[in-house]
């Protein structure tokens, strides 16, 4: 286990990640390929073994990971232990998504182009690679172990939540209006009119079976929150491009978050840099705060915790931000957050106990953070677009 996760801004291991040939099958994974994907500094002719085993099926993202962990020649160990590799989704329904969203290229360009100048603690990146051609990607990350799990099943606990939004605010202060933030054109922002599309499509096809499948789990009114979501869901999202812009994560829940990570227990690190974009502070805090906590612990605690991240904003520079206006704001984020929870209702194996639940658990928590702040009477005030989610 190396300290990389543990730094103060995440690093790579060494100059930056080396370049790798793209695979898209795990029985890909052989030791001459993890020999250059790791490099002479990290392997040499000393790895002589890889043993591959599939990792995080219950997870909701979009791809497949392993877990492969390497042999060396006896009496040395030139390279890490383990290592995690991340390749495209084997479903056709996911790869097409992701493909559609640019997700692959985003986390790839993430890692080569922005982690290390970024403030924030995400896994070291040994190698990577993308054909654009045909949307598939590769990346050989650090394998970073917490020493504590948070289940988002049963939702971050508040003290928790304070450690994620304090590293949310160091990533997003990292970035704070800075005009070079614009010269990554692959950052996609809440303009795209492909993401837009793409997530309208979700959400229309998703929100009717998280209702119908969940029935009596949600509130009555679930569906025609939905159907308000959908019809102003455009409007919302031009509207996420007037505040101030940073670089965003753009899926920060439970479990893409490890705690007491790695050697020197980072508090926080961030996994899975799929949907980085770039946009404003509200529309990631809004999604961290709605998905993980539960009902009760959002209602509860969402004051305390927009006042810890404006504290931590302030004291990295960020001074214009008070907890009082982007309080007001945060139902900004909840489209977002519908559409996510809808889109597992597309897109997962919900044959899985663990997935259908996530599902539910996301669903029920969109709708609790809606009537919690106002949704229904912030969209009254915006104009009539048509929009049909039935």
């Amino acid at each position: 286990m190396s300290e990389l996760a543990a730094a103060a801004t995440a690093t790579s291991p060494g100059p930056g990640p080396r370049a790798v040939t793209v695979v898209t099958d795990l029985a890909e994974i052989t030791v001459p390929w993890m020999s250059g994907a790791l490099g002479p500094a990290h392997s040499g002719p000393d790895l002589i073994g890889v043993s591959v085993v599939q990792i995080g099926q219950d997870s909701g993202h979009l791809g497949t990971s392993a877990r492969v962990s390497l042999t060396y020649t006896a009496g040395r160990t030139p390279g890490p232990e383990t290592v995690v590799v991340k390749m495209p989704a084997q479903s056709a329904e996911s790869l097409e998504t992701a493909r559609r969203g640019r997700l692959y290229e985003r986390e790839v360009r993430f890692f080569t182009d922005l982690a290390p100048h970024t403030e924030v603690r995400a896994p070291g990146c040994y190698g990577a690679g993308y054909d654009e051609e045909h949307g598939t990607f590769v990346l050989v990350l650090e394998d970073v172990e917490a020493r504590t799990e948070c289940d988002q099943l049963l939702g971050c606990p508040p003290e928790r939540a304070r450690q994620v939004v304090r590293e949310l605010a160091r990533l997003h202060a990292s970035w704070w209006e800075r005009p070079s933030l614009r010269e990554h054109p692959w950052l996609t922002t809440f303009l795209d009119e492909a993401r837009i599309r793409n997530m309208s499509r979700l959400l229309e096809q998703g929100w009717p079976l998280a209702c119908a499948r969940l029935g009596d789990r949600l509130s009555p009114q679930a569906v025609e929150i939905g159907e308000l979501v959908l019809e102003h869901f455009d409007q919302v999202m031009r509207m996420l491009d007037e505040p101030a812009q940073t670089l965003l994560h753009g899926d920060t829940r439970l479990d893409n978050v490890m705690f007491d990570a790695g050697v020197a227990r980072a508090p926080v690190v961030l996994l899975d840099w799929q949907n980085v974009s770039r946009g404003p502070a509200v529309a990631e805090l809004g999604y961290f705060l709605a998905q993980n906590l539960t009902v009760q612990d959002f209602a509860e605690h969402l004051d305390a915790l927009v006042g810890v991240y404006c504290d931590e904003l302030a004291a990295r520079g960020v001074v214009d931000v008070s907890p009082e206006t982007l309080r007001g704001t945060l139902w900004q984020a909840l489209p977002v957050t519908f559409t996510v929870a809808a889109a597992m209702f597309v897109m997962a194996d919900l044959s899985r106990p663990r997935a259908l639940e996530l599902a539910a658990v996301m669903t029920e928590r969109a709708v609790g953070a809606a009537q919690e702040l106002g949704l229904v009477a912030a969209l009254a005030t915006l104009p009539t677009t048509p929009g049909d989610i039935g």
